[in-house]
């Protein structure tokens, strides 16, 4: 009996992992996923999914879920939906693969991580919300911290970006200050929506009986 229950307890997860990932892929061709644009960058609504998944089963199903974000991420440098994005692929592609993807992998992990260690708080409304800022404020920061890391100083030497920088009449200042500071607007507005609405999804999915306990309820 226990086997059995242990199966089906992992079938579940997996069917779940496979749904989160089915509309974290769905909306990356929506304008929640890159469609929303403040300056230079994208306002994304994609690491949701990954904190749901995160809050559900923990650090595993973060970080597969965070991969898949980070997958449409890189394939939106390489079509072109991200201008900067594009460049960065220019200049060198394993960086900006490293940029968009095991950024958000080591978000959703985290995210998960995170999750794990408050499985004994009480109040699962906090935990959730918690767990939702994790991974809005990791997602942020590690993105836009390997963008710095591995591409400020050559996108001030690329002509694509500095005419880019002349159509914004922005000619002559930092990279910091042309990119990484405008994106703080963005890391507020993305921590308290992706708090806000873990916080109520994940409450919704236990009240619901859908999930208890981080694992999917077995009537």
């Amino acid at each position: 009996m226990s086997n059995v229950r242990n199966t089906s307890s992992k079938t579940v997860t997996m069917v779940q992992t496979a749904l989160l990932a089915a509309i974290i892929v769905a909306i990356s061709f929506t304008p929640l996923g890159y469609g929303i644009k403040i300056g230079t960058l994208s306002v994304t609504f994609m690491v949701l999914p990954v904190a749901i998944g995160a809050s559900i089963s923990g650090a595993w199903m973060g970080l597969i879920l965070g991969t898949v974000f980070g997958i449409t991420s890189f394939i939106n440098c390489i079509t072109g939906g991200s201008v900067i994005g594009t460049i960065a692929l220019s200049i060198n592609p394993f960086f900006c693969f490293l940029m968009c993807v095991a950024s958000r992998a080591i978000t959703g992990a985290a995210a998960g991580f995170v999750s794990t260690l408050l499985n004994k708080l009480k109040v699962k409304s906090v935990k959730y919300a918690i767990i939702g800022i994790t991974a809005s404020l990791l997602n942020s920061i590690l993105f836009l911290g390997s963008m710095y890391l591995f591409f400020a100083d050559k996108m001030m030497k690329n002509s694509d970006f500095l005419k880019m920088m002349e159509e914004n009449d922005a000619a002559g200042i930092s990279f910091f200050a042309f990119v990484i500071a405008p994106a703080f607007i963005n890391i507020i507005a993305e921590a308290f929506f992706n708090t806000f609405l873990n916080a109520v999804i994940m409450t919704a999915l236990v009240k619901g009986r859908v999930i208890k306990n981080n694992t999917t309820a077995i009537n």
